[in-house]
């Protein structure tokens, strides 16, 4: 999300100063044209510095004013990026073959206990266009509408280009639930080239938001030979190597003048096996049985979130009996590990145990009508089931949804 700050100018001398252009050597920031080209002796002019952080953490820079006969200006900025609560990334880093496309989609987290509405989505034009994730023409504004807490995939990006170039474009994005004036920035940066290689779909395999007892992620690796011969895939591996992650993957030959990508791999990341953060993320190394092709690098990222939603399993147990009996109440308590507060917004039953299992007192219980919070190390009663034969129980939170067997 964009962050812009207004930066005056002031000349003291008795001339007056000519003003050419503004330049910096980072994408982090970005300056508008001067207001006014020429700053009369003792007069002043604006120019408006845009912070589009693409990284978290500390960002600084050097801004260069260039004059016509006073020399070069310098004007130091600084910014702090933080986590988008959208949890949206820029996508920067693609290289494609000329006449290939990039087409990244596009999800979006709901941080809030109301749903998310998409209202705007626009991109900066020339090469990238804006696709449906159905594939489809037009759909209605529930397409856009993302539920509390949930991520959904609301759009595709698609990049094509005939010419050889580094090419930058913007997608802008607007919710219901920003001001007037603010917008989400998407940066994309992609590289078109017409050297013969190998070339993957994605610039970075995202794995998103995992907890530390979650079943492992899949995510498929596709590449494409853009060569004029065919060429074999000798070996797909993590660098450096992680326990967290598992390769499955078959010596594949690619065939040359192919226009769709091919999946070579599945790689899959095992949160339950990360012991420190490095294991968090890495690159996946794919190397060529042809000498001329040098390796191929694709980043992989996770967050994981280690902790879990505990719970007595022997609460969840019902004795079933032949006799009809009044029902059978047992309290739930849920115990937070993880090191921040959980807002539980709902609590849920299979179709087939609704005629087994009732939830009850579960929002009257904390009276608080849209969700409850369970703060770290902190044990809650949650919810109360009653018995009517046996199923599951599904509780949902700000970080997914849990099963209670």
């Amino acid at each position: 999300m964009p962050k812009m700050e207004k930066v005056y100018l002031h000349n003291p001398s008795a001339e007056e100063i000519s003003l050419i252009s503004i330049s910096a050597t980072t994408a982090h920031f970005h300056a508008s044209f001067f207001q006014n080209r020429i700053i009369p002796p003792g007069g002043n002019t604006s120019f408006d510095v845009v912070f589009l952080a693409r990284v978290v953490g500390n960002v600084e820079n050097t801004l260069f004013i260039n004059t016509s006969h006073h020399g070069v200006f310098t004007y130091q900025v600084f910014g702090v990026g933080i986590p988008n609560p959208y949890r949206l990334r820029p996508f920067i880093g693609a290289r494609v073959p000329v006449n290939s496309s990039f087409s990244p989609l596009i999800n979006i987290h709901n941080p809030h206990s109301e749903p998310l509405q998409v209202v705007e989505m626009y991109s900066s034009g020339g090469d990238l266009h804006l696709e449906l994730p159905t594939g489809q023409q037009g759909g209605t504004h529930h397409l856009w509408e993302i539920p509390p807490f949930e991520t959904k995939g609301v759009m595709r990006a698609s990049f094509s280009s005939r010419d050889a170039d580094n090419h930058t474009a913007f997608i802008r994005i607007k919710t219901n639930a920003s001001n007037q004036d603010e917008f989400i920035i998407l940066p994309v940066e992609v590289e078109v080239t017409s050297a013969p290689g190998i070339y993957s779909s994605i610039e970075m395999l995202d794995f998103g938001t995992l907890r530390s007892q979650d079943r492992p992620k899949q995510l498929n690796l596709h590449l494409l030979n853009s060569g004029a011969k065919d060429v074999q895939i000798m070996s797909v591996r993590a660098t450096p190597s992680n326990d967290a992650i598992t390769i499955d993957f078959k010596a594949v030959t690619l065939k040359a003048g192919e226009h769709r990508y091919t999946k070579v791999a599945s790689i899959s990341f095992d949160a339950s096996k990360v012991q420190k953060a490095s294991q968090s993320s890495g690159k996946i190394t794919v190397k060529a049985k042809e000498k001329s092709y040098s390796k191929l690098e694709i980043p992989y990222l996770a967050e994981v979130l280690d902790g879990y939603l505990g719970f007595d399993h022997t609460v969840t147990l019902f004795h079933i009996r032949d006799s009809v009996l009044e029902p059978v109440v047992k309290p739930i308590h849920l115990t937070n590990t993880f090191h921040f507060a959980i807002r539980i917004h709902d609590v849920s039953l299979p179709d087939e145990a609704k005629t087994m299992f009732l939830v009850s007192n579960y929002f009257e219980l904390y009276r608080v009508p849209e969700a409850c919070c369970c703060r770290p190390t902190q044990s809650l009663q949650a919810f109360v089931p009653t018995q009517l034969k046996h199923s599951q129980l599904q509780s949902i939170t700000n970080h997914g949804p849990q099963v209670l067997r």
